[in-house]
Protein backbone atom coordinates (compact mmCIF):
# COMPACT_ATOMS: atom_id res chain seq x y z
CA UNK A 1 0.00 0.00 0.00
CA UNK A 2 1.03 3.57 -0.64
CA UNK A 3 2.40 5.41 2.43
CA UNK A 4 -0.85 7.41 2.46
CA UNK A 5 -2.91 4.32 3.35
CA UNK A 6 -3.08 1.75 6.13
CA UNK A 7 -5.11 -1.37 6.81
CA UNK A 8 -8.21 -0.54 8.90
CA UNK A 9 -7.77 -1.60 12.52
CA UNK A 10 -10.59 -3.91 13.64
CA UNK A 11 -12.91 -2.18 16.12
CA UNK A 12 -10.95 1.11 15.81
CA UNK A 13 -13.03 3.85 14.21
CA UNK A 14 -10.94 6.93 13.35
CA UNK A 15 -10.46 10.01 11.25
CA UNK A 16 -9.40 9.07 7.72
CA UNK A 17 -11.42 5.86 7.53
CA UNK A 18 -12.84 5.36 4.03
CA UNK A 19 -16.22 3.72 3.54
CA UNK A 20 -17.87 2.46 0.35
CA UNK A 21 -21.58 2.69 -0.41
CA UNK A 22 -22.21 5.35 2.24
CA UNK A 23 -24.94 7.94 2.12
CA UNK A 24 -24.31 11.67 1.62
CA UNK A 25 -27.30 13.97 1.69
CA UNK A 26 -28.04 17.59 0.88
CA UNK A 27 -30.91 19.92 0.19
CA UNK A 28 -30.92 22.53 -2.53
CA UNK A 29 -33.78 24.47 -0.93
CA UNK A 30 -32.75 26.74 1.97
CA UNK A 31 -36.36 26.55 3.20
CA UNK A 32 -37.36 22.96 2.41
CA UNK A 33 -40.93 21.80 2.74
CA UNK A 34 -41.84 19.58 5.68
CA UNK A 35 -43.42 16.18 5.24
CA UNK A 36 -46.07 15.28 7.82
CA UNK A 37 -47.64 11.88 8.37
CA UNK A 38 -51.06 11.12 9.86
CA UNK A 39 -52.44 7.65 10.49
CA UNK A 40 -56.13 6.88 10.29
CA UNK A 41 -57.83 3.55 10.97
CA UNK A 42 -57.65 2.52 7.34
CA UNK A 43 -54.61 4.28 5.88
CA UNK A 44 -51.57 6.47 6.33
CA UNK A 45 -51.79 10.02 4.95
CA UNK A 46 -48.89 12.28 4.03
CA UNK A 47 -48.97 15.99 3.45
CA UNK A 48 -46.27 18.42 2.33
CA UNK A 49 -46.13 21.89 3.87
CA UNK A 50 -44.11 24.77 2.48
CA UNK A 51 -43.49 28.11 4.12
CA UNK A 52 -46.59 29.57 2.47
CA UNK A 53 -48.71 26.64 3.72
CA UNK A 54 -47.52 25.79 7.28
CA UNK A 55 -48.90 22.74 9.09
CA UNK A 56 -51.35 23.10 11.96
CA UNK A 57 -49.36 24.21 14.98
CA UNK A 58 -46.51 25.53 12.79
CA UNK A 59 -43.18 23.98 11.93
CA UNK A 60 -41.09 22.06 14.47
CA UNK A 61 -37.65 22.36 12.92
CA UNK A 62 -36.02 20.24 15.58
CA UNK A 63 -38.02 17.22 14.36
CA UNK A 64 -39.23 17.88 10.81
CA UNK A 65 -38.88 15.36 7.99
CA UNK A 66 -37.78 17.10 4.79
CA UNK A 67 -37.04 15.89 1.27
CA UNK A 68 -33.34 15.68 0.46
CA UNK A 69 -31.14 14.55 -2.39
CA UNK A 70 -28.81 11.66 -1.68
CA UNK A 71 -25.81 9.90 -3.16
CA UNK A 72 -24.48 6.48 -2.28
CA UNK A 73 -20.72 6.30 -2.73
CA UNK A 74 -17.30 6.63 -1.15
CA UNK A 75 -16.86 8.86 1.91
CA UNK A 76 -14.03 9.66 4.32
CA UNK A 77 -14.40 10.41 8.03
CA UNK A 78 -13.39 13.99 8.88
CA UNK A 79 -14.28 13.94 12.59
CA UNK A 80 -11.11 14.09 14.69
CA UNK A 81 -10.22 11.11 16.88
CA UNK A 82 -10.55 13.04 20.16
CA UNK A 83 -14.18 13.82 19.29
CA UNK A 84 -14.81 10.20 18.35
CA UNK A 85 -13.38 8.94 21.65
CA UNK A 86 -15.19 11.41 23.94
CA UNK A 87 -18.69 10.40 24.98
CA UNK A 88 -20.40 13.76 24.35
CA UNK A 89 -19.75 13.58 20.61
CA UNK A 90 -19.94 9.82 20.30
CA UNK A 91 -23.05 9.70 18.10
CA UNK A 92 -22.20 12.12 15.28
CA UNK A 93 -19.63 12.01 12.50
CA UNK A 94 -18.74 14.34 9.67
CA UNK A 95 -17.80 12.76 6.38
CA UNK A 96 -16.83 14.18 3.01
CA UNK A 97 -17.58 12.71 -0.40
CA UNK A 98 -14.75 11.08 -2.33
CA UNK A 99 -15.05 11.79 -6.05
CA UNK A 100 -13.35 10.09 -9.02
CA UNK A 101 -10.29 12.01 -10.18
CA UNK A 102 -11.33 11.55 -13.81
CA UNK A 103 -14.28 13.89 -13.14
CA UNK A 104 -11.81 16.81 -13.03
CA UNK A 105 -11.71 17.98 -16.64
CA UNK A 106 -9.28 20.91 -16.45
CA UNK A 107 -5.61 19.84 -16.58
CA UNK A 108 -4.61 22.79 -14.37
CA UNK A 109 -7.09 21.70 -11.70
CA UNK A 110 -5.81 18.13 -11.89
CA UNK A 111 -2.21 19.22 -11.40
CA UNK A 112 -3.16 21.57 -8.53
CA UNK A 113 -5.01 18.74 -6.75
CA UNK A 114 -2.11 16.29 -7.19
CA UNK A 115 0.39 18.87 -5.92
CA UNK A 116 -1.82 19.78 -2.95
CA UNK A 117 -2.41 23.36 -4.10
CA UNK A 118 -6.19 23.15 -4.62
CA UNK A 119 -8.15 24.46 -1.64
CA UNK A 120 -10.96 22.05 -0.77
CA UNK A 121 -9.64 18.97 -2.58
CA UNK A 122 -7.23 16.33 -1.30
CA UNK A 123 -5.71 13.92 -3.81
CA UNK A 124 -6.05 10.18 -3.16
CA UNK A 125 -3.98 7.87 -5.37
CA UNK A 126 -5.61 4.62 -6.43
CA UNK A 127 -5.45 1.59 -4.15
CA UNK A 128 -6.24 -1.38 -6.34
CA UNK A 129 -6.20 -3.85 -3.43
CA UNK A 130 -9.56 -2.45 -2.20
CA UNK A 131 -10.95 -1.08 -5.47
CA UNK A 132 -10.30 2.62 -4.74
CA UNK A 133 -9.79 4.43 -8.04
CA UNK A 134 -7.63 7.53 -8.34
CA UNK A 135 -9.82 10.04 -6.45
CA UNK A 136 -10.01 13.20 -4.40
CA UNK A 137 -11.70 14.20 -1.16
CA UNK A 138 -14.17 17.00 -1.86
CA UNK A 139 -14.24 19.11 1.32
CA UNK A 140 -17.09 21.18 -0.12
CA UNK A 141 -19.42 18.18 0.40
CA UNK A 142 -19.54 17.51 4.12
CA UNK A 143 -22.41 15.53 5.63
CA UNK A 144 -23.11 14.95 9.31
CA UNK A 145 -24.43 11.52 10.12
CA UNK A 146 -24.89 9.27 13.10
CA UNK A 147 -22.13 6.81 13.78
CA UNK A 148 -24.42 3.87 13.06
CA UNK A 149 -24.96 5.37 9.60
CA UNK A 150 -21.46 4.17 8.72
CA UNK A 151 -21.57 0.40 8.27
CA UNK A 152 -18.32 -1.14 9.63
CA UNK A 153 -18.59 -3.80 6.93
CA UNK A 154 -18.18 -1.08 4.29
CA UNK A 155 -14.92 0.33 5.69
CA UNK A 156 -12.43 -0.46 2.95
CA UNK A 157 -9.34 1.53 3.92
CA UNK A 158 -7.82 3.92 6.45
CA UNK A 159 -5.36 6.72 6.06
CA UNK A 160 -1.93 6.22 7.62
CA UNK A 161 -0.64 8.74 10.17
CA UNK A 162 1.01 10.53 7.25
CA UNK A 163 -2.29 10.49 5.33
CA UNK A 164 -4.22 11.78 8.34
CA UNK A 165 -1.74 14.66 8.67
CA UNK A 166 -2.37 15.47 4.98
CA UNK A 167 -6.14 15.33 5.57
CA UNK A 168 -5.91 17.60 8.63
CA UNK A 169 -3.77 20.09 6.69
CA UNK A 170 -6.28 20.07 3.81
CA UNK A 171 -9.18 20.66 6.23
CA UNK A 172 -7.33 23.52 7.95
CA UNK A 173 -6.42 25.15 4.64
CA UNK A 174 -9.96 24.83 3.35
CA UNK A 175 -11.64 26.38 6.37
CA UNK A 176 -9.05 29.12 6.86
CA UNK A 177 -8.58 29.74 3.12
CA UNK A 178 -4.85 29.52 3.63
CA UNK A 179 -2.60 28.45 0.77
CA UNK A 180 0.53 26.31 0.87
CA UNK A 181 2.58 29.36 -0.11
CA UNK A 182 1.25 31.26 2.95
CA UNK A 183 2.24 28.32 5.16
CA UNK A 184 5.86 28.51 3.95
CA UNK A 185 6.26 32.28 3.97
CA UNK A 186 4.57 33.26 7.24
CA UNK A 187 4.51 30.83 10.15
CA UNK A 188 1.87 32.94 11.87
CA UNK A 189 -0.42 32.60 8.84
Amino acid sequence: MDDLYAEPEPDDFRQGDIFSESLSIWTEDPRPPALRQADTKSRRLFSVHGHDDPPNGGFRWDAEVVPVKAKLGLVIVLTHDCEIENGGNYRYRQVAVIRPFEALIDAGDRLAVIEGRHNGKLYLPECLEVGLPESYVDLRTITTSRRDGLDPGRRILSLSDYGRDALQTAILRYFTEQSEEQDRSDPAG
